[in-house]
């Protein structure tokens, strides 16, 4: 429950309190109906700006008279556009669900896409603390980095002599956008101070099909280490560093 008060004075002397009681439940649906606003204002938004780039190509097109493929652009992107509608409305018989998919679908195109992931920095609420959030490959990689608290992941023990948090693999990685970029700089860095990368490698990937394992994903084309991460990724194979290695034992 919430509580309002509201002092009751006469004559310049206090005579009680009015006190409101309202369901904490109401607060929460207000809040939750006003973020569900700004989304349609957001995919609202990005229709816009999608039929503002198409008409502006049209017109560049009328302008230098080209009008054979002003009319193809056009057929191209009504055909398009239809094709899209139809399969949601014959899919999603709730309208307001519907019509949400179709912005989403306009915000998607007009984000573009991000094959290897993204980093992006948030302050905690609480004690305003820096946290990175991010997907894919990126965030992964920056994981490398700066390790992961909630799995008892250290990370890198040293960057180029210092400590690596939050900040600095932020720093590191944010402008890198491929992924054979993004492995040769952290496998770089590992083998500068000779950390096994294979060991916060195996705990902080997240498998993607069944058959598949970091150790695959390393040396595959996908990554594209040189020739110099390479050899130490395997060295790194090589060393005793987890139960199931078969020169393993409980002294080690």
């Amino acid at each position: 429950m919430i509580a309002s008060r509201m002092a009751v004075i006469l004559n310049n002397q206090p005579q009680g309190w009015v006190i409101s009681f309202r369901s904490k439940d109401d607060i929460n649906t207000l809040s939750l109906q006003l973020s569900q606003i700004q989304q349609y204002a957001d995919n609202l938004r990005a229709v816009q700006h999608e039929h503002r780039n198409l008409i502006s190509t049209i017109a560049g097109l009328l302008f230098l008279k080209r009008y054979d493929n002003a009319l193809a652009l056009i057929q191209q992107q009504s055909e398009s556009h239809q094709k899209v509608l139809d399969f949601i409305t014959q899919n999603f018989k709730d309208h307001h669900l519907a019509g949400l998919l179709i912005g989403k679908y306009y915000r998607a195109k007009e984000l573009g896409p991000e094959p290897v992931g993204w980093l992006a920095e948030k302050y905690t609420e609480e004690a305003g603390n820096l946290k990175i959030i991010g997907r894919s490959h990126k965030f992964f990689w920056c994981q490398m980095l700066m390790g992961d608290s909630a799995d008892n992941v250290k990370g890198i023990l040293k960057f180029e002599n210092k400590l690596c948090g939050p900040a600095m693999a932020y720093s590191v990685l944010k402008d890198l956008h491929t992924v054979p970029d993004l492995a040769n700089c952290v496998v770089d860095a590992y083998r500068k101070i000779d950390q096994n990368v294979l060991a916060e490698a195996y705990l902080l990937w997240l498998l993607r099909h069944p058959h598949e394992n970091v150790w695959h994903y390393l040396t595959s084309d996908e990554c594209k280490l040189s020739s110099e991460n390479l050899t130490f990724l395997h060295d790194c194979g090589q060393r005793v560093w987890h139960k199931g290695h078969p020169d393993y034992t409980e002294e080690e």
